[in-house]
C-alpha cells in the first residue's frame, strides 16, 4: 500500500533552508583558502620554470646585461679597457 502523502508535502522533497550567516561565512573562507592555495601553486610552478632555465651561464649573461644597463642608466661609459680591446 502506497503511504498517503500529508498536506503540504511534495513527493518525498526535502525542504531547503535558508543557510545561516555563520555557514555561508564558512563556505566563503573555505573558497578562498582554496583560491589562495591555487594562486600559490601556479605561482610556485611558473618560479619553478623559471629557475629550470637559469643555468649558470645564462645567470651569469643576467648579470653581465644588469650591470650594462645599470652603468647606462647612471650615463657613464664603459671602463678604458673595454673600450680600448673591443
Amino acid at each position: 500500500m502506497p503511504k498517503k502523502e500529508k498536506k503540504g508535502e511534495k513527493g518525498g522533497e526535502k525542504r531547503q533552508e535558508p543557510k545561516s550567516a555563520r555557514a555561508i561565512r564558512r563556505e566563503a573562507r573555505a573558497q578562498w583558502r582554496q583560491n589562495r592555495r591555487n594562486e600559490w601553486i601556479e605561482k610556485k610552478k611558473i618560479r619553478d620554470h623559471d629557475k629550470r632555465l637559469q643555468t649558470k651561464a645564462t645567470l651569469k649573461r643576467m648579470r653581465a646585461h644588469r650591470r650594462k644597463a645599470e652603468r647606462n642608466n647612471a650615463n657613464q661609459r664603459d671602463p678604458f679597457y673595454v673600450r680600448w680591446f673591443k
